[in-house]
């Protein structure tokens, strides 16, 4: 198409005349009557500029058709013309158009899946009647390859030959980072929450270096993973945590591949109880045992529980926050209330990842006593 300085058609060629409907000294106006299309041109115009915009139009059909225009002002002599070049993208369109509703489909029944897996996580209500809690849960997309599980478990632990008459109530912590994120990080996530279901509430196994051998031996099993050989498991922190009657704490840890760590007042030191350091599931770990540490904890004493997505997570120099920084951190912390370590910890990690990308599910979560 070419318009003349009044932007009046005095030129169109065969394909165009095929398909549309414009007589010459038709303005350029009436060809593209969307009013942002009109400010596109206009501003092309203004300031001498070649553009290239997307528009649809009506045929002679009746059918619409999507086109790429490539506008280009050429200066003539003493007048100025416009030239327009338009390129039929309806299939390109219709695809993209296609994809669009898939994706969102797709989003929205994530997004249902994500309702489902909060549903299973144990709430802050329940956990604060136990002790002032945080929870920090931020999935790398919709939903996440983390979880926590939280159960009180004290009727049943005082039929436990390690039940005894100081210990006044008992509970299991769990956090798990799982491999991967996104739907396959939460398909396993979900296995994970009811593998332990399964060990800790059905078949009343406390102790949290037999529940690790438990469910890794599971998870092979049910993974198929002596034949599939695949790699999948997760790595999980376990806390028994029996409460005394003289207020201190008995805890007893187990990680796999995780570290505990616990703020002592009497040392005003955090210290860094560190897992074994191998994963659950995936064929090379057969027959795995896991080791147990046990300790005193006193009151208004903390324990911290982390996924490795606040302590990789990169800034814009590619750094990692790294287990070091954390842990300086969590000594300057620990003698706040619960509420105001979580903000702390949240700020400092939007301070250290700037406009970077979250690399990976984050969960943090911590419990005093």
């Amino acid at each position: 198409l070419i318009f003349d300085k009044n932007l009046k058609l005095i030129w169109k060629n065969y394909a165009f005349d095929k398909k549309f409907i414009a007589t010459e000294q038709t303005s350029i106006y009436e060809i593209f009557q969307s009013q942002e299309i009109k400010r596109i041109i206009d501003n092309s115009l203004e300031k001498n500029t070649s553009i290239t915009f997307t528009t649809k139009r009506k045929d002679k059909e009746g059918k619409t058709t999507w086109l790429q225009c490539n506008l280009k002002p050429i200066l003539k002599d003493t007048h100025k013309e416009v030239v327009i070049v338009e390129s039929d993208i309806t299939k390109l369109k219709k695809i993209q158009i296609s994809l669009a509703l898939k994706k969102k489909y797709i989003t929205q029944s994530i997004e249902y899946a994500k309702s489902i897996q909060q549903a299973i996580l144990p709430s802050i209500e329940t956990i604060n009647k136990f002790f002032e809690a945080f929870i920090l849960y931020f999935p790398k997309d919709i939903v996440s390859g983390d979880f926590y599980w939280f159960s009180d478990i004290t009727n049943e632990f005082k039929k436990s030959p390690n039940y005894n008459k100081n210990i006044v109530q008992s509970s299991v912590f769990v956090l798990s980072d799982c491999t991967g994120h996104g739907v396959p990080g939460a398909f396993m996530s979900m296995l994970g929450v009811e593998m332990l279901n399964y060990v800790i509430l059905y078949h009343k196994i406390f102790d949290p270096k037999k529940i690790l051998d438990k469910i890794n031996h599971d998870i092979q099993y049910l993974l198929k993973q002596d034949t599939t050989k695949n790699s999948e498991g997760m790595d999980m922190s376990i806390c028994l945590i029996n409460r005394k009657q003289d207020d201190s704490v008995e805890i007893t840890f187990a990680g796999a591949k995780q570290s505990l760590f616990y703020y002592s007042l009497q040392e005003k030191k955090l210290n860094r109880i560190k897992g074994d350091r191998k994963s659950i599931g995936g064929y090379h770990n057969k027959n795995l045992e896991f080791t147990n540490h046990s300790f005193i904890a006193q009151k208004n004493e903390t324990i911290y529980f982390t996924s490795d997505g606040y302590i990789d997570q990169a800034n814009p120099s590619r750094k990692r926050f790294g287990t070091k920084r954390l842990m300086e951190l969590l000594e300057k912390i620990a003698d706040k209330n619960m509420p105001e370590q979580k903000k702390i910890i949240t700020i400092s990690l939007k301070k250290w990842k700037q406009k970077e990308l979250q690399r990976d599910d984050i969960s943090f979560v911590g419990l005093k006593f």
